[in-house]
C-alpha cells in the first residue's frame, strides 16, 4: 500500500481542514494542526477509518465521564480527552480521504458516534454546574436539555440537507461576519472552548462561565430557529 509510505508534510496538504471558511475554529486553528500527526500513524499502521471512528466515541465517553467528576485535575483530564475526540474525528475522515478506504457505514457511523457523544458531554457539563451548588437546578436543567435536543435536531437538519440537497450551503460566499457568528451554532467550538471557562470558575472560585453560557446559548437558540425556518420551508417547497 503506497499510502504507507506518505509524508506528514504530504498529509497536511491533503486534509480537507485547512481553509477555516469551510470548517469550525477548532478545526482549523487546533484541531487540523494536530490531526496530521495522528492520520500519519494511523495510515502507517493500516488502521482503518472506522476503527479510528470508534476510538473518536471512546474518548468522548472517558471525556465526559472524567468532566463529572468534580476534582479539577479530572476535568482537565476530561477537557483533554474531549479535544483527543475531536481529533479522532478529523482524522478518520482524513485517512478515509487519503487511503481512498471508504466504507457503506463509515459515514452513518461518524453520524452516531456524534449521536452517542454530544449528549454525554453536555451532561457532563450539566454536573458539572450541579456541583457548584449556587446555580438552580431546574433551570440548569432545561437550558442543558433545551441544547441537547436543538444540537440533535440540528445534526439531522445537516443529514438531511448532506443526503437531500448535495450540501447547498455555499459556505465560501458568507461574509466573515457571518461566519463569525455561524462558529456559535457549531458543537465543537463549545465542547472544545467553554469548558475551559467551568475549570477557572472551579479554581479561582468566580462564577461568570455561566454568563458565558447564556450568551452563548442565546446566540446558538437564534441561529438554530433562523435555520429550522428555512429547513422547513425547504422541505415544505421540496
Amino acid at each position: 500500500m503506497r499510502t504507507k509510505k506518505i509524508k506528514l508534510k504530504d498529509v497536511r496538504l491533503l486534509s480537507p481542514l485547512n481553509n477555516y471558511r469551510f470548517n469550525s475554529f477548532v478545526d482549523h486553528f487546533i484541531s487540523s494542526q494536530i490531526s496530521p500527526l495522528f492520520t500519519h500513524l494511523f495510515i502507517k499502521l493500516e488502521i482503518r477509518p472506522n476503527t479510528i471512528t470508534l476510538f473518536m466515541v471512546i474518548s468522548g465517553i472517558i471525556g465526559a465521564i472524567l468532566f463529572s467528576l468534580p476534582q479539577v485535575y479530572f476535568k482537565f483530564l476530561g477537557f483533554l480527552f474531549f479535544h483527543l475526540w475531536f481529533i479522532f474525528d478529523c482524522s478518520d475522515g482524513e485517512v478515509a480521504r487519503i487511503t481512498k478506504t471508504f466504507s457503506k457505514y463509515g459515514k452513518e457511523m461518524d453520524y452516531i458516534a456524534h449521536l452517542i457523544n454530544h449528549p454525554l458531554m453536555n451532561l457532563s457539563l450539566f454536573i458539572s454546574y450541579l456541583q457548584f451548588h449556587y446555580y438552580n437546578t431546574i433551570y440548569l436543567a432545561i437550558l442543558f436539555m433545551c441544547f441537547i435536543s436543538m444540537e440533535l435536531i440540528n445534526r439531522n437538519f445537516t443529514a438531511f440537507n448532506t443526503y437531500l440537497f448535495a450540501d447547498v450551503n455555499n459556505k465560501n460566499k458568507r461574509s466573515f461576519l457571518k461566519y463569525a457568528i455561524g462558529q456559535f451554532s457549531l458543537y465543537p467550538n463549545f465542547i472544545l472552548i467553554f469548558p475551559i471557562f467551568v475549570i477557572a470558575d472551579l479554581v479561582i472560585g468566580v462564577r461568570y462561565s455561566i454568563y458565558i453560557l447564556n450568551v452563548w446559548f442565546l446566540i446558538y437558540s437564534l441561529y438554530f430557529l433562523k435555520g429550522l425556518i428555512s429547513t422547513l420551508i425547504r422541505f415544505y417547497r421540496g
